[in-house]
């Protein structure tokens, strides 16, 4: 009965660090494949989100189809009554369509909405700027308690930046290879 008992602790220990360990990030190689079929650029698909459901973007992020479906844009909006809002802009057409309103927005997500004094979409100009590519992924978020933009860009040269900003100014505060 012990033996039993231990293996079964052993097993959910296991089956527990399994389930901690975060999504791989995609390489360069499997962003330009995702890139590949896209028409629609990622501040076209913060525009198209927010005629859909008015409101503050602080997430839009390329995700690749599946099952050879078209690559989609993963949207979070913020609405004036702090509702969040999830939205798929598809990448090829930019059709967009709600996934889900969630309700209540968190009380992190307010606070840096609060915070930021630049658009999400201004932030992905300001990155761009600051070092060119095309814009995979966008957010509204913190960095060491500190709100702050993050924008992952995939550079010519194949190579992908992670570019943090601040939410003010958008001065570039960070990059990193991701």
């Amino acid at each position: 009965m012990k033996l039993n008992a231990n293996i079964t602790a052993t097993a959910l220990a296991a089956v527990m660090s399994v389930a901690a360990i975060p999504a791989q990030a995609k390489s360069a190689a499997e962003w330009m494949q995702v890139t590949a079929a896209v028409t629609v650029g990622l501040n076209q698909a913060i525009e198209k989100a927010q005629m859909l459901a008015p409101g503050q973007v602080i997430d839009a992020e390329l995700e690749a189809g599946k099952k050879g479906a078209a690559p989609y844009y993963a949207v979070k909006v913020i609405s004036a009554a702090h509702e969040e809002i999830k939205l798929r802009v598809n990448a090829t057409t930019g059709d967009a369509a709600i996934e889900k309103n969630k309700g209540k927005a968190s009380s992190k997500d307010i606070k840096h909405l609060a915070d930021a004094k630049i658009t999400l979409a201004q932030a992905v100009d300001k990155a761009v700027t600051a070092m060119p590519g095309k814009p995979l992924e966008a957010q509204l978020d913190s960095d060491w308690g500190k709100t702050s933009y993050k924008v992952k860009l995939l550079q010519a040269d194949k190579v992908v930046m992670k570019v943090r900003l601040d939410p003010v100014t958008g001065a570039v505060t960070g990059s990193e290879k991701d």
